[in-house]
């Protein structure tokens, strides 16, 4: 393994999750589309979590657009209603409708392979089908083009679906990722909020988490986004864990890195998250033991990183362990 596939030691600039953004294939395993081993190639470096499947859509879960939902039930509770909206001149409405609807070259003769779920709520978000069509095709085109590493092209296609259909909750989570993976912190955050809000779901969180993470946000902000995850899904979960207890590491405390692992972090959940993501947690917890003076704990931790995936594939784990022990 080269030396930049291998985890930092010090000075890292902190975690980063990798994720999956597949919105809904049809005949893909889990409905979440073909893997990406984004975190071998780089992710492994910052000591953080990989998304895998749990940082991938989950397309088979009914939109719930619970954002806008209380949004206007809270406008009917404050005036007995909610007022009219303003309408501008026919002019202006034409011009934006324009703007909305600009050309995007898609490509020709696509074959959607996007679940029919979330076809069916682009065609309920944007009443024109003709637009509703090329909408559910820059959707689709896009998390291809993420998944091929082509981000340039997904951040095109899924800007403009985004543009046309803004409260479809698949498009925000799609849009996101593809915005995170290109190292966007604060637009991929901006995203992310928006896919919470409008979805209900914290599922995400860890990817939030980074975010701030990336951004210097308070710890309490890290914190916070981690504990809305609790009792969900036990891979995303440990990835939030491991985000924030990396950055306090990062921010000069890891003994309280290493305590937040132990307090908040059992048996269960590592088991049930999955030997890739026990491996990474284990190393985080070697190396903040390491940085903390724990020699012993910083031992096992890293053995059992090598014990779970091989010295091939244990980042620089072995060679920690041999300083350690020799």
């Amino acid at each position: 393994m080269s030396n930049d596939q291998r985890p930092r030691r010090q000075g890292s600039d902190g975690p980063r999750p990798a994720s999956v953004p597949s919105p809904g294939k049809r005949g893909s395993r889990g409905g979440a589309g073909r893997k990406n081993d984004q975190w071998g190639k780089d992710a492994a470096q910052r000591g953080g979590p990989k998304g895998g499947k749990g940082a991938s859509p989950k397309p088979d879960r009914e939109v719930r657009l619970s954002g806008p939902a209380k949004a206007a039930a809270a406008d009917k509770a404050a005036g007995g209603g909610s007022p009219k909206p303003f309408r501008p001149p026919a002019s202006r409405q034409d011009g934006k409708k324009q703007q909305r609807q600009a050309d995007i070259a898609l490509p020709v003769d696509h074959e959607v392979t996007l679940r029919r779920g979330i076809q069916k709520e682009i065609e309920r978000l944007v009443p024109e089908p003709s637009l509703a069509k090329r909408v559910v095709i820059a959707l689709d085109a896009g998390s291809e083009a993420v998944e091929d590493g082509d981000l340039d092209r997904a951040l095109e296609l899924l800007s403009w679906a985004q543009t046309n259909c803004p409260r479809s909750r698949t498009i925000r989570e799609t849009y996101a990722i593809a915005l995170y993976q290109s190292e966007r912190w604060a637009d991929a955050l901006r995203e992310l909020q928006a896919y919470r809000r409008i979805s209900g779901e914290a599922d995400q969180n860890h990817l939030v988490a980074d975010c701030l993470r990336a951004l210097k946000r308070p710890m309490e902000q890290i914190a916070s986004a981690v504990d809305e995850m609790a009792g969900g899904d036990p891979e995303r979960e440990l990835e939030g864990r491991i985000v924030h207890a990396a950055e306090l590491g990062e921010r000069g405390d890891p003994r309280a890195g290493l305590e937040l692992l132990r307090r908040k972090v059992n048996d269960d959940l590592i088991q049930r998250a999955g030997t890739e993501p026990e491996a990474r947690y284990f190393y985080v917890r070697g190396d903040l033991a390491e940085r903390a003076g724990d020699e012993s704990e910083a031992r096992t931790a890293f053995a059992r990183v090598i014990e779970l995936i091989g010295e091939d594939e244990a980042w620089d784990a072995p060679e920690r362990l041999s300083d350690l022990v020799g």
